[in-house]
């Protein structure tokens, strides 16, 4: 099963970054997912990477006392926090557990600790009675990215996209189709498909040209779906 940091394409060193703040800022029981949560919300909101949201001035204070560098090394992490850093990273890396974390957080952006309880408000959240509250809340972020982590869930590790990935033809019930899995697209779809008709040994004469296009009208609409934007070979 595809992790969510697989899913969401998040870097070894933003894993580690999210890691290593929950561990410093969350309380006990399910209160590192509100953190998690709250993390994912303002990196998919703002677009920005997770290391400098997390040692942003006066933003996650438990990170002051250390560096970037420190904050995104798993090592450091697990050298700091001990076994509560890998149990949060599997709690993190759990896409339902995240997808359980925004059902509840709601995309909140903020939270605050123990000490300032007195402030809480109706509709504040609580992952655990002795963790953070959490509050200003992104519903449609929150949903935007469970519906991401679930439908990761049901994709085989195998499948997700990778950039070491390379292209190959997967058969699916008597049909051939042609996936793309790097980060190239493909620019030619008719290229791509000439090259197919050719690697099964057929004769480059059977390729559809412009003048067969023009009186066989099934091959003309194939050609005009072939070369169609989005391109839905990719």
């Amino acid at each position: 099963m595809p992790t969510t940091s697989q899913i969401l394409g998040l870097t070894p060193q933003e894993k580690a970054a999210a890691l290593f703040t929950a561990s410093g800022e969350a309380g006990p029981g399910r209160d590192p997912l509100g953190v998690l949560q709250t993390i994912l919300t303002r990196k998919f909101k703002s677009g920005g990477n997770i290391a400098d949201l997390v040692k942003a001035p006066q933003q996650f204070v438990a990170n002051d006392p250390y560096t970037r560098a420190q904050v995104t090394d798993p090592n450091y992490g697990t050298k700091v926090h001990g076994s509560r850093y890998k149990q949060i990273e599997q709690m993190f890396e759990n896409p339902s557990q995240m997808v359980q974390a925004f059902q509840t957080g709601q995309g909140a952006e903020q939270f605050r600790g123990q000490s300032l309880l007195g402030n809480k408000q109706k509709g504040d959240v609580m992952f655990d009675p002795k963790g953070n509250f959490y509050f200003q809340t992104n519903p449609g972020l929150a949903k935007s990215l469970s519906e991401r982590l679930s439908k990761g869930v049901g994709v085989p590790t195998s499948q997700v996209p990778s950039a070491e990935q390379p292209q190959q033809p997967v058969s699916q019930g008597g049909n051939t189709f042609i996936v793309y899995t790097g980060d190239k697209e493909p620019t030619d779809a008719l290229s791509n498909l000439k090259q197919f008709i050719l690697d099964r040994g057929l004769s480059s004469s059977e390729f559809p040209s412009a003048s067969t296009s023009q009186t066989n009208p099934y091959i003309s609409q194939m050609q005009k779906i072939l070369s169609a934007q989005p391109n839905y070979l990719s």
